[in-house]
């Protein structure tokens, strides 16, 4: 009967074996403390957050900055906001849409948290930007974000800039103009146009289905009939009135589409 020789494990073999086996326990109780540590962290963050919206950071000081026409308390009071109210669950966009409802007099209200426990709200009054013609003949006044001033006037205040627009409807103080995003471009690209040509005394734009009139000094009417062209046609206009139309004449600029070219017609 063959003899089976026995072979005994060296030293190396059983050192590799013992430091293999190290090395799992101590990657398990490793994977072991980092599920506690995670499980701390969050029962940590979840207390934060629970004491954050209801014990700590609740509002003790509110400050109104600017608000003019209006007292503090009343941008307060029409803010809806209350001492103790908490700092981070107040919904700011909500609180500056409040007071621009209840203050008709306002353009603009940024509200900001202050931590640990102040809530700053910025006032800004509405002033006017232009006025618009109604088809009655009387003048609503409007703002810098387009917002009814003032209604029902029968006569232009001196150096405001009017608009008379032919599909104006009716509104009453504090409401927004209702205009389209591309009625809205256009009055601020025909501002816009305006201001950058430099054309100071500019009284009246006339705004139809067609085109546009612009009169400078109650006596020359510039009609421009291509929206794309409108700064070409300002700077170009005011470059003509400057140096070859006298200061008591008057008539009509306008662009010829064909030639791409301004005439001045007496």
């Amino acid at each position: 009967m063959k003899k089976v020789k026995n072979y005994k494990r060296s030293s190396k073999a059983r050192e590799d074996a013992k430091q293999k086996n190290q090395q799992m326990r101590r990657r398990r109780k490793k994977r072991k403390y980092m599920l506690y540590y995670i499980l701390i962290l969050i029962i940590i963050l979840t207390t934060t957050i629970s004491l954050s919206l209801t014990v700590f950071f609740n509002i003790e000081n509110i400050e109104v900055k600017n608000p003019y026409p209006y007292t503090a308390d009343e941008i307060i009071s029409a803010s809806g906001l209350e001492l103790g109210d908490n700092l981070i669950r107040t919904r700011l966009g909500e609180i500056e849409k409040k007071i621009l409802k209840n203050c008709i007099n306002l353009d603009e209200v940024h509200a900001n948290r202050k931590f640990p426990n102040t809530l700053s709200i910025t006032c800004v009054i509405a002033t006017i930007k232009y006025c618009c013609q109604k088809p009655d003949g009387s003048y609503i006044y409007i703002s810098n974000s387009g917002r009814v001033i003032d209604i029902d006037q029968a006569e232009a205040f001196d150096g405001v800039l009017i608009i008379s627009y032919d599909q104006l409807g009716d509104y009453k103080k504090g409401d927004y103009l209702q205009f389209s995003k591309d009625e809205k471009q256009k009055i601020d690209s025909i501002i816009s146009g305006i201001e950058n040509a430099q054309l100071k005394d500019i009284t009246k734009i006339s705004i139809t289905k067609d085109k546009i009139e612009i009169t400078y000094q109650n006596r020359i009417l510039i009609e421009i009939n291509n929206m794309s062209k409108i700064e070409y046609i300002l700077m170009a206009s005011a470059k003509i009135i400057d140096e070859y139309i006298g200061v008591n004449e008057s008539g009509k600029i306008l662009f010829d589409e064909v030639n791409q070219s301004i005439h001045f017609l007496p």
